[in-house]
């Protein structure tokens, strides 16, 4: 297999402007960027550039995956709109950092994920489905960070006695957004599950009412955010929601205390797993005993068919037939009856003895003795 890997970036806050686009085409003469992302494919050789120092620059999200099963997800945010201490309680070496880049703060998933992938998809479209996870965390909304910081649990990046981080509410009310991450990084559901069992529901919507809270408002921080509004500042329109809706009433808390220890986690993750295992084996034995009482109940008319089939002389028919012989004797040995089975499957043999290609099928499945 050639080698594979796919670089998107996308703009959000604001659009690049012409000369910007053109700076971002100079990194490779393969791309053609628009004024909201730019794509970079490479089956030989690597990005020229530091993709963080890119995704400063000119761009707010950025996706990478390769053939070998390497992923990396990254988000820039104003650095006004973010609170930093309360991220950095997610951050984990090899995993998740988050860093100051002038007036930004770049947020960076980005696991070794070193196994080949055995169903490689291209990754053209992967980050329109995650960028919604970048509205949640400018908004308060933590729940993906938990959820890569479970993956350094999955991955055996924590000893077994490091404290979970903060449980986001919500963790069992996660919407696609938060499904296409869990898929991006392989998370296993089993974690995702016990994360969801210490996570309180999400809180409601609080009623902002916006023109009574401006009112409140002093004079001089209402003509600041005119000022930063006509400067185009990063992160001002969410700045200006967060301090409306404080002068509303009391915000509410949208996480519970840390409480498990990775050890914790991990046992009950498998826990689930094995639970989980039996219910999907049970389920299985539940339809297969369904599907050969099915089998028993016409078991005369397959007998019937199997006769026609072989009748009609042909490899193909056989092969038709023998697959009917299969599923009798898999319900005789399971509901009873076996006896029965063998008396006429005994008569198949000795009726069809000299058709060879027949007699071979059936050894091939197990019914006829070397």
């Amino acid at each position: 297999m050639s080698e594979y890997q796919y670089y998107e970036f996308q703009a959000i806050d604001r659009p690049l402007t012409q000369e910007e686009q053109e700076q971002v085409a100079t990194i490779s003469s393969r791309t053609y960027p628009s004024s909201t992302f730019a794509i970079f494919e490479y089956h030989y050789g690597d990005f020229p550039l530091d993709e963080a120092k890119v995704l400063a620059r000119y761009f707010d999200a950025m996706l990478y995956m390769a053939n070998w099963g390497s992923r990396r997800l990254m988000f820039r945010f104003p650095a006004a709109a973010v609170d930093l201490k309360q991220i950095r309680q997610y951050s984990l070496d090899d995993l998740i950092s988050v860093k100051k880049s002038g007036v930004y703060v770049l947020l960076d998933f980005y696991p070794e994920l070193d196994e080949m992938e055995s169903d490689w998809i291209e990754g053209n479209g992967l980050l329109s489905n995650l960028l919604e996870l970048r509205e949640n965390i400018l908004a308060g909304d933590f729940r993906a960070l938990y959820l890569v910081w479970l993956l350094g649990v999955q991955k055996g990046y924590l000893k077994d006695q490091v404290l979970e981080p903060p449980v986001p509410h919500g963790m069992g009310e996660l919407d696609d957004a938060h499904s296409h991450l869990i898929a991006f990084f392989s998370l296993g559901d089993d974690l995702v599950e016990v994360a969801a069992e210490a996570s309180q529901p999400l809180p409601p919507e609080q009623f902002l009412n916006a023109e009574e809270a401006i009112r409140m408002m002093p004079e001089d921080e209402r003509m600041e955010f005119l000022v930063g509004l006509a400067e185009s500042t990063p992160g001002l329109a969410l700045q200006f929601q967060r301090r409306l809706q404080a002068l509303s009433g009391p915000t509410i808390d949208q996480f519970s205390p840390a409480q498990r220890t990775v050890h914790q986690l991990k046992t009950q993750a498998e826990t689930a797993r094995r639970q989980r295992e039996m219910e999907e084996k049970r389920a299985r034995e539940d339809a297969r005993r369904q599907q050969l009482e099915a089998v028993a109940q016409r078991k005369d008319e397959l007998w019937e068919e199997v006769q026609r089939l072989i009748d009609l002389r042909k490899p193909k028919f056989y092969t038709e037939a023998v697959k009917i012989l299969v599923q009798l004797k898999d319900s005789a040995e399971m509901l009873g009856g076996v006896d029965e089975f063998q008396y006429g499957l005994g008569q198949v043999k000795k009726d069809y003895r000299r058709l060879s290609s027949l007699m071979a099928k059936l050894r091939e499945a197990g019914l006829l003795e070397e």
